[in-house]
């Protein structure tokens, strides 16, 4: 029997003034594959999460499959990370074209950087 992956709708950022409150009033930081955005918000709540690739990065086909990179490499990350945050991830050109291990290790690499996760 195979085991569901999908990411829960409560684990995800939907509507767009969700994704506005975190680019406006949150923080973020770029790496060479994708951007990370993120906002702190109460203590204990769970973390949710957006992905986003904008149109100047190819048709629909490209950004869907980008999108997808994106939401499995944050699937595999451990879950390390402290609670209460809002991300949002916003692939980069150089995204294009890579496997699923080159989008691991430039989500790991923002994730770093940002100083949110502490490994």
């Amino acid at each position: 029997m195979r085991e569901n992956f999908r990411l829960p709708k409560s684990d995800r950022l939907g509507a767009n003034r969700d994704f506005q409150k975190v680019y406006q009033s949150g923080r973020s930081v770029a790496g060479r594959y994708l951007v990370l955005h993120w906002l702190k918000k109460e203590e204990g709540e769970k973390n949710q999460v957006g992905f986003a690739a904008g149109k100047k990065l190819g048709p629909a086909v490209v950004r869907n499959r980008l999108k997808r990179l994106l939401r499995e490499a944050w699937r595999l990350e451990p879950e390390e990370m402290p609670k209460g945050y809002d991300f949002i991830l916003v692939a980069r050109r150089p995204l294009i074209g890579k496997n699923l291990s080159e989008a691991q290790k430039g989500l790991q690499e923002v994730l770093k950087k940002s100083g949110v996760r502490s490994k």
